[in-house]
């Protein structure tokens, strides 16, 4: 079956753009990035992170596969830590991330923070992510609490993002 797949963004209500995102059917790599709002220089850290991304992929000898994945956003954070470390301004700078690869008839993801993956099958949507934020892991399975997550005032509250701490495990 043919790969097909596109890219759009939008700064929304914002003075800038915080997005960054990358669709490479080469790669089979497709992956969206969400600088964090309200903190230094979001949209450096989302272009770093895609771009760190690509380059794992693309430099990688190994065979493309959920490790390599996994291993790449950890890359994006420590380049993303790098960067905040040589130049001051870019301090506390993170972003979501959200990647998906195909490899055959496979479909592998990752996330961290509350960038979420859906599977559009049959008519349905099926959320695949589990957001890393506060709000999330608190309400985790109490159905009656989660139609109030949208106006909740923690519901950006994140727990785990790219860019802010050395240690990373991304969710697959």
């Amino acid at each position: 079956m043919p790969l097909a797949a596109s890219g759009v963004t939008h700064q929304g209500r914002r003075s800038t753009n915080e997005d960054a995102w990358l669709v490479d059917l080469n790669l089979g790599l497709l992956v969206v990035a969400d600088g964090m709002g309200g903190h230094n220089a979001g949209e450096v850290a989302s272009a770093l992170a895609v771009k760190a991304i690509r380059d794992v992929f693309q430099s990688d000898g190994n065979p493309p596969s959920q490790a390599l994945l996994i291993r790449a956003v950890q890359t994006a954070n420590q380049q993303i830590l790098a960067a905040a470390a040589e130049q001051p301004a870019h301090s506390g700078m993170g972003t979501t991330v959200v990647a998906v690869l195909i490899v055959d008839e496979s479909a592998y993801y990752t996330s961290v923070g509350d960038s979420r993956i859906y599977l559009w099958r049959n008519g349905h949507l099926t959320q695949l992510t589990r957001d890393d934020s506060w709000l999330a892991e608190t309400l985790s399975g109490d159905s009656e609490q989660t139609h109030d997550m949208g106006s909740h005032p923690m519901r950006h509250v994140l727990t785990k993002v790219v860019g802010l701490r050395p240690e990373l495990e991304p969710t697959a």
